[in-house]
């Protein structure tokens, strides 16, 4: 997966879109510009997203029961998959690709750099501006800004930053997590979207310029 492949990818869309991206519209908006088609709602479904081609055109669904923040990311998702395909790129890992490219979609990098340099590490202000999840804004800040994060919860960690900066395996990362002091350069943050979520974040200072 080339990220910069998936960027330039992301702020394409938005061109064909019409929006801004340092002025993002929701992502159902940006799936009805360019499919032409509202995002759907059923309630019956059994998987969390899927697209569907009916009469020639191409249906984005999400789960009814979703919130909206979970919504905007599954449909980030699957409208990131009609995107990959229509571009022919040739991918290791398509689902991890999509996850990259729906998080560019919903949070791109003009509109996240200006964030950054107004409020610094907000995951929460950001997630609230963009109806996103809180763990959503957290690794797309570290993505954009290059500040080594980790994103811990009971079923997942994932890292973001530079690859210079070494966390360690995943159970390393947990048992720093269930320190009560993480040690200098070293921050917690609480990530309020789901219970036992929490972001660890290196000093700034570590973070290459945006």
């Amino acid at each position: 997966m080339d990220p910069g492949e998936l960027e330039a990818l992301a702020l394409e869309a938005l061109r064909r879109a019409d929006a801004d991206p340092e002025e993002p519209p929701p992502v159902f908006e940006i799936v009805r510009a360019l499919l032409g088609t509202k995002v759907e709602r059923p309630a019956h479904m059994v998987t969390l997203g899927a697209t569907h081609r009916l009469h020639g055109r191409t249906f984005v669904s999400v789960k009814a029961s979703l919130s909206i923040q979970r919504a905007q990311h599954v449909a980030g998702h699957e409208l990131a998959h009609i995107l990959i395909r229509e571009a022919a790129l040739h991918l290791d890992d398509e689902e991890r690709a999509a996850d990259y490219l729906g998080a560019c979609l919903m949070m791109p990098r003009p509109y996240v750099v200006k964030f950054h340099r107004a409020e610094g590490f907000a995951p929460a202000a950001l997630a609230e501006e963009l109806a996103t999840t809180q763990t959503a804004a957290a690794l797309r800040i570290a993505e954009v800004v290059n500040v080594p994060l980790a994103a811990v919860s009971p079923a997942l960690v994932r890292v973001r930053g530079p690859e210079s900066f070494v966390w360690g395996d995943e159970d390393a990362v947990r048992r720093l997590a269930r320190r009560a002091k993480l040690g200098p350069g070293l921050a917690r943050v609480a990530l309020t979207d789901e219970p036992r979520r929490i972001a660890i974040v290196a000093d700034e200072d570590a973070a290459e310029s945006a």
